[in-house]
């Protein structure tokens, strides 16, 4: 018998899949835990979500499994390993969009090509990568796998059981270090994925050196570079250009490996027709000379440093939310250089607050998300600044539901405008 814990989309595509593989189980979390069945169980599968601190693991340590760990045994015991090939992706920042470009490049390149093999995305916030096994399980086809898989640092944490065939890393940074007990630990828990890859590991140069430092792996590890030549494409920003760039380097070694043809000239056709995701530094209003970008994904020093850099000029800045533990004092240059006034909400309000009175920039702290836009619109007049970015440079907890509470609720803000 199985026990789920952890209730949000992991767990449920979880118990979705245990049910598909007619295997008894219980789904639970503080909530409702039940410490009977908890001790009856066989293995506990732990959302990763759940911290290392958790009383869980204080209690029934030998018998928890992380959801990786445990979904490799499925993929074995299933003898889907064969068929089943995985590319597996992790940045501290931007590693949604490098799947999402990944994904289409595979996807449609393969239909041009008349490949037959099956892709599927698989990333944090959307489709969990059990909800993607459970439809290959469901969809019995003759054709080979591909996942395209977006993994996080919680995914990954204390991983040792898993066959990886390729995998993206670079643009580590501090982050999560209010779910990890030290940046040692959130950089090991990423170079995870490099220790379990097979065939190639792509990872800029300053990771090679930091990985090759203590860790050792199976894999031939390729370096790539940032440039890239946006302009064939429908991006923006610099750091767009790394994530083409490791796209187009993990989709070659692919083909490479499979023995499969390159068509230079299908890959940009298919190329060109990628659009961006939405939140990514995203203009999303423009009334009077105002520009307002949307980039509500930002939950790092390292992604607020990036949306900054992508401004030629001075901005209104919408920033704050639930602190990470993140050090943000680094930033306080480039603040100086690219903010004129700064609209501030909840917890992280207060260490912005010390950079900013530092560098005298002009700030003003909100109760509320509404208050701060409003705000941020009639100083953006005042001082006619073109552009207003909300870029909240922390998590979404406590003042939100979530992520996406946050951006519906920006959304509807600025929609009534």
């Amino acid at each position: 018998m199985f026990v789920v814990f952890g209730k949000w989309k992991v767990g449920s595509s979880l118990k979705k899949l245990l049910d598909k593989l007619s295997l008894e189980n219980f789904i639970m979390d503080d909530q409702d835990r039940n410490d009977e069945i908890l001790s009856k169980s066989e293995k506990i599968i732990v959302s990763p979500w759940i911290k290392q601190n958790h009383k869980l693991y204080l209690k029934y340590k030998n018998k928890i499994f992380s959801e990786l760990n445990f979904l490799w045994d499925v993929v074995k015991n299933l003898g889907l390993s064969d068929s089943l090939e995985i590319i597996w992706v992790t940045w501290t920042n931007w590693k949604s969009t490098s799947v999402h470009i990944i994904y289409n490049l595979f996807k449609w390149i393969f239909e041009k090509l008349h490949i037959k093999t099956n892709v599927y995305l698989a990333w944090n916030f959307w489709t969990p990568l059990s909800e993607t096994l459970y439809e290959i399980i469901s969809w019995k086809n003759e054709n080979k796998n591909l996942i395209i898989l977006e993994t996080s640092s919680f995914m990954l944490y204390n991983l040792n059981n898993f066959n990886f065939d390729y995998s993206i890393i670079t643009n580590l940074w501090v982050d999560h270090l209010d779910w990890h007990k030290d940046l040692q630990e959130y950089f090991d828990s990423k170079f995870n994925i490099v220790d379990f890859t097979k065939n190639y590991a792509i990872m800029d140069k300053d990771n090679i050196n930091l990985y090759k430092k203590n860790r050792t792996t199976k894999a031939k590890i390729e370096e790539f570079q940032q440039d890239f030549d946006l302009n064939k494409t429908n991006f923006l920003w610099k750091h767009n250009e790394w994530n083409w760039n490791a796209s187009l380097k993990i989709i070659k070694k692919y083909f490479e490996k499979n023995n499969l043809k390159w068509n230079e000239e299908i890959f940009w056709e298919v190329a060109k027709n990628i659009e961006p995701l939405d939140h990514r530094i995203k203009m999303v209003k423009e009334f009077w000379w105002i520009k307002i970008y949307d980039d509500w994904i930002c939950t790092s020093s390292q992604a607020l440093n990036v949306a900054l850099n992508s401004f030629n000029e001075k901005i209104t800045l919408i920033a704050g939310g639930y602190d990470k533990w993140d050090d943000y004092t680094w930033l306080a240059n480039e603040l100086e250089k690219k903010v004129w006034f700064a609209c501030l909400i909840w917890q992280t309000a207060k260490k912005f607050e010390v950079i900013l009175k530092e560098k005298n920039i002009d700030y003003q702290i909100f109760e509320s998300l509404r208050e701060a836009v409003h705000y941020a619109i009639s100083k953006a007049k005042n001082l006619w600044i073109k552009n207003i970015l909300f870029s909240p440079w922390s998590a979404s907890f406590d003042m939100f539901e979530n992520v996406y509470d946050r951006c519906d609720q920006f959304l509807k803000i600025i929609d009534i405008l």
